[in-house]
């Protein structure tokens, strides 16, 4: 069995000009119950050493992008820029040591047809379960998982989950994606979980941030996608491609990736034809 910790990075909305990012991220971490203990150990140990160096507690949620911005609660460590930056590759580190599998899953709103545009959240929710189902069918020995998910998302979540496994009233919106009808491998609802209780899930806000800002600054480029004017000024596309490459080995590389660090990019063509 995996356990899933799931986070997301920017939201479902369109109305671009009233303040909605033109990306929706979902990174899934998986990892096999075997490296639970060890994976947790590995977090928490980094953690410990970072409130011994720096005097940031364990018990404060690492939210990676407002981390970085040095935003409340942060600047109150008075950790100064080269520390903050270093501390997070330390982060990659750690990850990249962990039995996690990660998939990575970038909406990129205004190339969505507009007829679908209503269901991004649920495109991305299936193409994430889709990718992750096939990577643990053909590589190990999991055959199931349990997904855990901020409690924000839990209703919509919960929906689709049990309208794949069969069992739910709703009808799915994206029937022309060609999506199988069934999520065999997902045990149960999704299990609600607070962020700042759970590493897991704050060492999965890590991936959705550096997918965003991967995506935005070298993928993406040619759209002018806009990040924080300090989040530009402080990270450059060298920086971010080494912390990538960093976790490059837990990346999980699907047929639908059209990245080398098998992210998915769902576009006008992905998400109007079959996967």
């Amino acid at each position: 069995m995996t356990l899933a910790y799931v986070d997301e990075s920017g939201d479902d909305g369109l109305h671009f000009e009233g303040g909605s990012p033109p990306l929706l991220i979902i990174s899934a971490l998986h990892i096999p119950h075997k490296e639970w203990f060890s994976s947790l150990s590995t977090l928490t140990e980094l953690r410990a050493s970072w409130g011994e160096r720096t005097g940031f507690p364990s018990s404060v949620e690492f939210h990676t992008k407002d981390f970085l911005l040095n935003k409340k609660p942060y600047r109150q460590y008075d950790i100064d820029d080269r520390t903050r930056l270093a501390m997070l590759e330390e982060m990659c580190t750690a990850i990249a040591s962990c039995g996690f599998i990660a998939t990575n899953v970038v909406v990129v709103k205004q190339a969505v047809p507009e007829h679908v545009q209503h269901s991004i959240m649920e495109i991305a929710v299936r193409t994430v379960l889709k990718a992750s189902e096939g990577y643990f069918t053909e590589r190990t020995e999991c055959h199931s998982s349990v997904l855990m998910w901020d409690n924000g998302r839990i209703p919509q979540v919960k929906r689709l989950v049990r309208t794949l496994q069969g069992r739910g009233n709703a009808k799915l919106q994206v029937e022309h994606m060609h999506l199988p009808e069934t999520c065999s491998r997902v045990v149960d609802d999704p299990v609600g979980k607070e962020s700042r209780e759970c590493l897991f899930i704050q060492a999965s806000d890590v991936l959705t941030l550096l997918t965003y800002v991967y995506s935005a600054m070298i993928v993406l480029k040619s759209h002018e996608i806009q990040l924080h004017g300090r989040l530009r000024r402080l990270l450059n596309d060298e920086l971010v491609e080494r912390w990538m490459s960093i976790l490059s080995g837990r990346f999980n590389i699907t047929r639908l990736a059209t990245d080398r660090y098998g992210i998915i990019y769902i576009d006008r063509k992905l998400a109007g034809e079959p996967l």
